[in-house]
Protein backbone atom coordinates (compact mmCIF):
# COMPACT_ATOMS: atom_id res chain seq x y z
CA UNK A 1 0.00 0.00 0.00
CA UNK A 2 1.91 2.97 -1.24
CA UNK A 3 1.41 6.37 0.83
CA UNK A 4 -0.27 9.43 -0.65
CA UNK A 5 0.85 13.01 0.41
CA UNK A 6 -1.38 16.43 -0.04
CA UNK A 7 -0.04 19.49 0.85
CA UNK A 8 -2.01 20.53 4.09
CA UNK A 9 -3.81 19.23 7.00
CA UNK A 10 -7.34 21.12 5.25
CA UNK A 11 -6.72 19.11 2.36
CA UNK A 12 -6.47 15.80 4.11
CA UNK A 13 -9.39 16.46 6.57
CA UNK A 14 -11.33 16.56 2.86
CA UNK A 15 -9.89 13.44 1.64
CA UNK A 16 -10.91 11.87 4.78
CA UNK A 17 -14.71 13.07 5.25
CA UNK A 18 -14.87 11.91 1.37
CA UNK A 19 -13.72 8.16 1.98
CA UNK A 20 -15.57 7.84 4.55
CA UNK A 21 -18.66 8.26 2.39
CA UNK A 22 -16.89 6.89 -0.61
CA UNK A 23 -16.66 3.61 1.56
CA UNK A 24 -20.47 4.13 3.09
CA UNK A 25 -21.96 4.79 -0.51
CA UNK A 26 -19.71 1.11 -1.25
CA UNK A 27 -21.46 -1.20 1.43
CA UNK A 28 -24.89 0.60 1.27
CA UNK A 29 -28.04 -1.20 0.64
CA UNK A 30 -30.55 1.01 1.89
CA UNK A 31 -30.80 0.00 5.70
CA UNK A 32 -29.36 2.63 7.67
CA UNK A 33 -25.38 2.32 8.12
CA UNK A 34 -24.45 1.71 11.58
CA UNK A 35 -20.87 4.01 12.18
CA UNK A 36 -18.89 4.04 15.51
CA UNK A 37 -16.53 6.75 16.37
CA UNK A 38 -14.79 5.37 18.50
CA UNK A 39 -12.98 7.54 21.37
CA UNK A 40 -14.83 10.43 19.87
CA UNK A 41 -13.34 13.57 21.98
CA UNK A 42 -14.31 16.63 20.39
CA UNK A 43 -13.65 15.23 16.72
CA UNK A 44 -14.66 18.51 14.61
CA UNK A 45 -14.79 16.64 11.62
CA UNK A 46 -18.37 14.88 12.33
CA UNK A 47 -20.56 17.65 11.45
CA UNK A 48 -18.97 17.37 8.08
CA UNK A 49 -19.21 13.93 8.15
CA UNK A 50 -22.90 13.71 8.68
CA UNK A 51 -23.61 16.60 6.59
CA UNK A 52 -21.82 14.63 3.27
CA UNK A 53 -23.63 11.24 4.32
CA UNK A 54 -26.89 13.40 4.16
CA UNK A 55 -25.84 14.42 0.85
CA UNK A 56 -25.07 11.20 -0.48
CA UNK A 57 -28.56 10.22 0.70
CA UNK A 58 -27.04 7.21 2.50
CA UNK A 59 -29.18 6.77 5.72
CA UNK A 60 -26.74 5.99 8.80
CA UNK A 61 -26.83 5.77 13.03
CA UNK A 62 -23.48 7.43 14.13
CA UNK A 63 -22.96 6.46 17.52
CA UNK A 64 -20.10 8.35 19.83
CA UNK A 65 -18.48 6.34 22.23
CA UNK A 66 -15.46 7.82 25.10
CA UNK A 67 -14.80 6.83 28.36
CA UNK A 68 -15.40 10.26 29.42
CA UNK A 69 -18.47 12.19 29.67
CA UNK A 70 -16.70 15.40 29.60
CA UNK A 71 -15.14 14.64 25.84
CA UNK A 72 -18.51 12.67 24.89
CA UNK A 73 -20.40 15.87 25.33
CA UNK A 74 -17.52 17.95 23.70
CA UNK A 75 -18.13 15.67 21.44
CA UNK A 76 -21.57 15.96 20.62
CA UNK A 77 -21.82 19.73 21.43
CA UNK A 78 -19.99 20.10 18.00
CA UNK A 79 -22.46 18.73 16.23
CA UNK A 80 -25.75 20.03 18.24
CA UNK A 81 -24.46 23.59 17.41
CA UNK A 82 -24.45 23.11 13.55
CA UNK A 83 -27.20 20.14 12.76
CA UNK A 84 -31.05 19.84 12.60
CA UNK A 85 -33.26 18.19 14.82
CA UNK A 86 -33.77 15.73 12.06
CA UNK A 87 -30.41 15.34 11.99
CA UNK A 88 -29.38 14.96 15.47
CA UNK A 89 -31.59 11.70 15.45
CA UNK A 90 -29.35 10.07 13.54
CA UNK A 91 -26.74 10.46 16.58
CA UNK A 92 -26.59 8.37 20.06
CA UNK A 93 -23.84 8.71 22.63
CA UNK A 94 -22.39 5.65 24.96
CA UNK A 95 -20.17 5.90 27.88
CA UNK A 96 -17.80 3.03 26.70
CA UNK A 97 -14.28 2.10 27.04
CA UNK A 98 -12.22 1.38 23.89
CA UNK A 99 -10.00 -1.49 24.90
CA UNK A 100 -13.24 -3.75 26.27
CA UNK A 101 -16.47 -2.82 24.66
CA UNK A 102 -17.92 -5.79 26.08
CA UNK A 103 -17.67 -3.88 29.47
CA UNK A 104 -20.68 -2.33 31.63
CA UNK A 105 -18.94 0.44 32.88
CA UNK A 106 -19.32 1.46 36.55
CA UNK A 107 -16.85 4.38 37.52
CA UNK A 108 -16.51 7.09 35.01
CA UNK A 109 -13.66 9.66 34.51
CA UNK A 110 -14.54 13.07 34.81
CA UNK A 111 -10.64 14.23 33.33
CA UNK A 112 -11.30 18.14 34.54
CA UNK A 113 -12.10 16.97 37.31
CA UNK A 114 -9.07 13.78 38.08
CA UNK A 115 -11.93 12.22 40.03
CA UNK A 116 -14.33 9.26 39.14
CA UNK A 117 -17.98 9.35 39.72
CA UNK A 118 -20.49 6.46 39.87
CA UNK A 119 -22.23 5.64 36.56
CA UNK A 120 -25.58 6.22 38.37
CA UNK A 121 -24.75 9.83 39.31
CA UNK A 122 -23.78 10.59 35.91
CA UNK A 123 -26.62 9.58 34.38
CA UNK A 124 -28.97 11.61 36.85
CA UNK A 125 -26.62 14.70 36.22
CA UNK A 126 -28.71 17.00 33.98
CA UNK A 127 -25.55 18.41 31.99
CA UNK A 128 -24.25 14.77 31.02
CA UNK A 129 -27.82 12.98 30.65
CA UNK A 130 -28.40 16.32 28.07
CA UNK A 131 -26.20 13.86 25.48
CA UNK A 132 -26.68 10.34 26.93
CA UNK A 133 -30.40 10.50 26.70
CA UNK A 134 -29.93 9.70 22.84
CA UNK A 135 -29.98 6.17 23.23
CA UNK A 136 -27.64 3.36 24.50
CA UNK A 137 -27.31 4.41 28.20
CA UNK A 138 -30.87 3.28 29.36
CA UNK A 139 -30.85 1.43 32.08
CA UNK A 140 -28.14 2.94 34.14
CA UNK A 141 -25.30 1.24 32.32
CA UNK A 142 -23.96 1.18 28.80
CA UNK A 143 -24.14 -1.54 25.72
CA UNK A 144 -21.80 -4.17 25.49
CA UNK A 145 -21.52 -4.13 21.40
CA UNK A 146 -21.98 -7.40 20.00
CA UNK A 147 -19.87 -8.56 17.29
CA UNK A 148 -20.27 -8.04 13.62
CA UNK A 149 -22.61 -4.92 14.80
CA UNK A 150 -21.45 -1.93 13.03
CA UNK A 151 -20.35 -1.41 8.98
CA UNK A 152 -17.74 1.57 10.21
CA UNK A 153 -15.37 2.53 12.73
CA UNK A 154 -14.14 6.01 12.47
CA UNK A 155 -11.75 8.25 14.42
CA UNK A 156 -9.69 11.05 14.68
CA UNK A 157 -6.54 9.80 16.36
CA UNK A 158 -8.95 7.23 18.75
CA UNK A 159 -6.34 5.97 20.10
CA UNK A 160 -3.37 8.12 20.48
CA UNK A 161 -4.53 8.39 24.36
CA UNK A 162 -4.72 4.60 25.58
CA UNK A 163 -1.59 3.51 26.81
CA UNK A 164 0.95 1.79 23.94
CA UNK A 165 0.50 -1.65 26.03
CA UNK A 166 -3.47 -1.28 25.36
CA UNK A 167 -2.80 -0.59 21.34
CA UNK A 168 -3.91 -4.31 20.64
CA UNK A 169 -6.48 -4.41 22.91
CA UNK A 170 -8.47 -1.74 21.71
CA UNK A 171 -7.65 -1.85 17.95
CA UNK A 172 -8.73 -5.93 18.31
CA UNK A 173 -11.83 -4.52 19.78
CA UNK A 174 -12.41 -1.93 16.76
CA UNK A 175 -11.76 -4.94 13.92
CA UNK A 176 -14.57 -7.44 16.41
CA UNK A 177 -17.63 -5.24 15.90
CA UNK A 178 -16.79 -4.59 12.47
CA UNK A 179 -19.24 -6.52 9.79
CA UNK A 180 -17.15 -8.62 7.49
CA UNK A 181 -17.03 -6.10 4.36
CA UNK A 182 -16.94 -3.13 6.88
CA UNK A 183 -14.79 -0.10 7.12
CA UNK A 184 -12.11 1.27 9.52
CA UNK A 185 -11.32 4.45 8.60
CA UNK A 186 -9.29 7.01 11.11
CA UNK A 187 -6.56 9.67 11.23
CA UNK A 188 -3.59 9.68 13.22
CA UNK A 189 -0.91 12.06 13.83
CA UNK A 190 3.04 12.72 15.24
CA UNK A 191 5.34 14.99 15.27
CA UNK A 192 8.11 14.37 12.13
CA UNK A 193 10.77 17.29 13.71
CA UNK A 194 10.35 18.76 17.16
CA UNK A 195 11.01 22.46 17.28
CA UNK A 196 13.80 22.50 19.41
CA UNK A 197 13.03 26.31 20.82
CA UNK A 198 10.11 25.08 22.86
CA UNK A 199 10.10 23.87 26.28
CA UNK A 200 8.29 20.75 26.74
CA UNK A 201 8.27 18.59 29.66
CA UNK A 202 10.47 14.85 29.64
CA UNK A 203 6.56 13.05 29.07
CA UNK A 204 5.73 15.25 26.35
CA UNK A 205 9.56 15.66 24.73
CA UNK A 206 8.94 10.99 25.08
CA UNK A 207 5.80 11.35 23.88
CA UNK A 208 6.36 13.58 20.65
CA UNK A 209 9.38 10.83 19.60
CA UNK A 210 6.94 8.21 19.30
CA UNK A 211 5.79 7.77 15.28
CA UNK A 212 2.04 6.52 16.98
CA UNK A 213 1.34 6.46 12.62
CA UNK A 214 3.76 3.78 12.36
CA UNK A 215 2.34 2.01 15.69
CA UNK A 216 -0.99 2.55 15.05
CA UNK A 217 -1.13 1.12 10.93
CA UNK A 218 1.05 -1.76 12.20
CA UNK A 219 -1.42 -2.88 14.73
CA UNK A 220 -4.52 -2.69 12.44
CA UNK A 221 -2.50 -4.28 9.98
CA UNK A 222 -2.88 -7.27 11.78
CA UNK A 223 -6.07 -7.58 12.07
CA UNK A 224 -7.33 -5.85 8.76
CA UNK A 225 -6.54 -5.58 5.25
CA UNK A 226 -5.22 -2.19 3.95
CA UNK A 227 -6.69 -0.09 1.55
CA UNK A 228 -5.18 3.27 1.40
CA UNK A 229 -2.96 5.77 3.81
CA UNK A 230 -3.06 9.10 2.76
CA UNK A 231 -0.85 11.54 4.50
CA UNK A 232 -0.03 15.46 4.81
CA UNK A 233 3.19 17.14 6.34
CA UNK A 234 3.07 20.77 7.70
CA UNK A 235 4.20 23.19 10.67
CA UNK A 236 2.04 23.42 13.52
CA UNK A 237 1.27 26.89 14.08
CA UNK A 238 -0.27 28.14 17.12
CA UNK A 239 0.28 30.06 20.34
CA UNK A 240 2.80 29.14 22.93
CA UNK A 241 1.27 25.75 24.63
CA UNK A 242 1.46 23.91 27.95
CA UNK A 243 5.03 22.11 27.94
CA UNK A 244 3.04 19.03 29.18
CA UNK A 245 1.74 19.00 25.91
CA UNK A 246 3.02 17.30 23.03
CA UNK A 247 2.44 19.24 19.28
CA UNK A 248 3.79 22.92 20.31
CA UNK A 249 4.83 25.94 18.02
CA UNK A 250 6.93 25.12 14.96
CA UNK A 251 6.54 21.46 15.46
CA UNK A 252 6.69 19.74 11.77
CA UNK A 253 3.86 16.92 11.96
CA UNK A 254 2.91 14.28 10.16
CA UNK A 255 -0.93 13.48 9.75
CA UNK A 256 -2.11 10.60 8.22
CA UNK A 257 -5.60 8.76 6.99
CA UNK A 258 -5.88 4.62 7.31
CA UNK A 259 -7.83 2.95 5.69
CA UNK A 260 -8.62 -0.91 6.32
CA UNK A 261 -11.42 -3.44 5.43
CA UNK A 262 -12.63 -6.58 7.80
CA UNK A 263 -11.81 -9.20 4.83
CA UNK A 264 -12.49 -12.10 7.35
Amino acid sequence: MKEKYYKDSEDLHMVHIQNIAYAADKIYDHTPLKILDIATGSNGLNPCIVRTLGDWNINFELVLSDISPTWLSGGYENLENVLTDLELKKVKCVLADSTDLRKNLTDIPLWNLQITKPLENILDDPHFYRFLRTGYNYGKRNVGFMNNSFDMVIGVCPYENINKADYSYAIKESARVLKIGGYHIISDMHVEKINPDIERTESALRRANIKSIDITKSKIDEVMTPIAWYSAIYQYLTEDRFPEQTLQNGDIVKMSVLIHQKIN
